[in-house]
């Protein structure tokens, strides 16, 4: 007995409206809700505008309206999905958001108004229209979501500009108010004869003193012409710039002559402002306005150190240069000639911190001494070792007094004339690096610790400002009136911030991924 071959039932997914093997076709009676998303319209006033279009689908009851379905829809495809809808159905839906969008603008469009809702009614309209076409049928509840990205993007920007006026504004109203109270502060200096600042600074609340600091910081430092940062790493010198928003770099490459450089100082030699230069083998002087070969160089006796000189200053009186070194005594050479000055007598190997004491009158730091050479060159030990316990780690020379940090936190302060010991302030040890920060005529003490952000403290009052980062143990640190730089403990990053503002950096300079030489020593000049 024959048997007739078995009819197999189709069942449709839950995303497809029909299916069909042969000439068997199954429909979806149910709606299924469809989203359009239609882009790359233009608005009258040439803004981009993105338009989802949400509405419900069915396929039509009849049997006419199927069998075209089936016709336009299904004739190359088994399975007619939400997906097939949506691309059939959408280039009807884009040219009729098209055509509406160029009329209207795009505030017009993206606002809950009329326009919005009459955009809404064209594109029901359009895709009435397209599914009637091919057997479907469009149903509530329609919604629709449109946007302007670059409608946007203008708010954005005009929102960024106001604040940015507003910001402007507030700079000007607060250096206006900072300028004022700079007059105040030195009226109040003035009739007290001169005091320090820090001493007048001394007398605000406490609760005032650090936005009192912070108002003056900015007050003097407009006042001031702007210093320029430099930086020496392996043979190049490193200027910083810090007139725009986001500070550079700009590398240049000194004679290499000497070798590597180790160190960098500002200096005046007949009148102009030049820099002077360590390096393994010598010292240089330049114009860093002058292209590097113009240079002059200075050369030092033949050694095997790998080392270089750490410092250098130009006594003006004597018309010498003179440098420490890490591992050799300290040198000078006769400026106009270039010749190597010998010192009678022996002179300690390693130093540090060269300053012009006074005229003819060379000061240096060896481990935890001071020395000085005097004109008729007579060296003096300065401090003995049972005054200043640990070594030095800065020097600051102001008219009326040396200041000497060391690495436990002492602060010896020193009498210019004799050097003998003024005063000594011990705060927590574990400093690494020292600079002073110029403020009013005075200084204030820039203090990088081994476990801590850069310190600034007052020689003349108690309050301590800080300078933030995520860095820590800063090798070297640096100011002038209106800017802090720090030199990472990795010696590879540049850390900036205003003077006035230590909260966050300005800027943070991988150095070493330019120069490819790791940062040897920072200065203002």
């Amino acid at each position: 007995m024959s048997t007739s071959p078995a009819t197999t039932t189709l069942v449709l997914s839950s995303g497809e409206f029909a299916r069909r093997r042969g000439e068997q076709m199954v429909f979806r009676d149910e709606p299924m809700r469809v989203r359009f998303d239609l882009e790359g319209i233009a608005t009258s006033d040439r803004h981009d505008l993105r338009c989802a279009f949400d509405c419900s689908i069915r396929v039509a009851e009849s049997s006419a309206d199927r069998r075209l379905l089936a016709e336009v829809l299904l004739a190359d495809r088994e399975a007619l999905t939400r997906e097939d809808v949506v691309a059939h159905l959408s280039r009807k839906l884009n040219s009729a958001a098209g055509d509406f969008a160029s009329k209207h603008a795009a505030s017009d469009l993206t606002g809950a108004d009329a326009t919005r809702d009459q955009l809404l009614d064209s594109l029901r309209q359009a895709a009435d229209a397209a599914a009637f076409a091919c057997g479907l049928i469009v149903m509530p509840p329609f919604a629709i979501d449109v946007q302007s990205p670059s409608l946007q993007r203008e708010k954005l920007e005009g929102i960024q500009r106001a604040r940015a006026e507003e910001r402007a504004a507030e700079q000007v109203e607060h250096l206006r108010r900072a300028g004022e109270l700079l007059r105040q502060f030195q009226s109040i200096r003035e009739s007290s004869n001169g005091i320090a600042p820090g001493q007048v600074l001394q007398q605000v609340a406490p609760a005032d003193r650090g936005s009192t600091l912070e108002a003056l910081l900015l007050a003097s430092s407009s006042s001031q012409k702007q210093a320029t940062l430099y930086a020496v790493a392996g043979p190049y010198l490193v200027r910083v710039d810090t007139s725009s928003e986001a500070p550079s770099l700009r590398l240049t490459a000194l004679p290499p002559t000497l070798g590597p450089l180790r160190s960098v100082q500002p200096g005046v030699i007949d009148g102009k402002h030049v820099l002077l230069v360590g390096a393994r083998a010598g010292v240089m002087v330049l114009d860093p306005t002058a292209p590097p070969e113009s240079a002059k160089l200075f050369h030092a006796p033949e050694s095997s150190s790998q080392l270089g000189f750490n410092s250098v200053a130009y006594d003006d009186t004597k018309r010498l240069l003179w440098a420490t070194h890490g591992e050799q005594p300290i040198t000078r050479w006769n400026f106009d000639d270039g010749e190597l000055v010998p010192l009678p007598g022996a002179a300690l190997s390693g130093g540090r911190f060269a300053r012009i004491l006074a005229a003819g009158t060379i000061l240096y730091a060896h481990g935890n001494q001071l020395f000085v050479i005097r004109a008729n060159d007579e060296m003096l030990s300065a401090v003995v070792p049972s005054v200043m316990g640990s070594p030095l780690v800065g020097i600051t020379i102001e008219p009326q007094r040396v200041i000497a940090v060391q690495q436990d936190g002492a602060a010896t302060v020193l009498d210019p004339s004799d050097l003998s010991v003024v005063e000594s302030h011990r705060r927590a040890g574990g400093i690494v690096a020292a600079s002073a920060l110029p403020w009013m005529g005075s200084i204030r003490l820039l203090l990088a610790r081994d476990d801590g952000p850069v310190e600034c403290i007052g020689p003349d009052d108690q309050l301590v400002t800080q300078y933030l980062s995520p860095h820590r143990g800063y090798k070297m640190v640096a100011a002038s009136a209106d800017m802090v730089a720090a030199v990472s403990a990795d010696r590879q990053r540049l850390i900036l911030w205003r003077s006035w503002d230590g909260r966050k950096p300005i800027a943070d300079l991988h150095v070493t991924g330019q120069a490819r030489h790791r940062i040897a020593d920072i200065e203002f000049a």
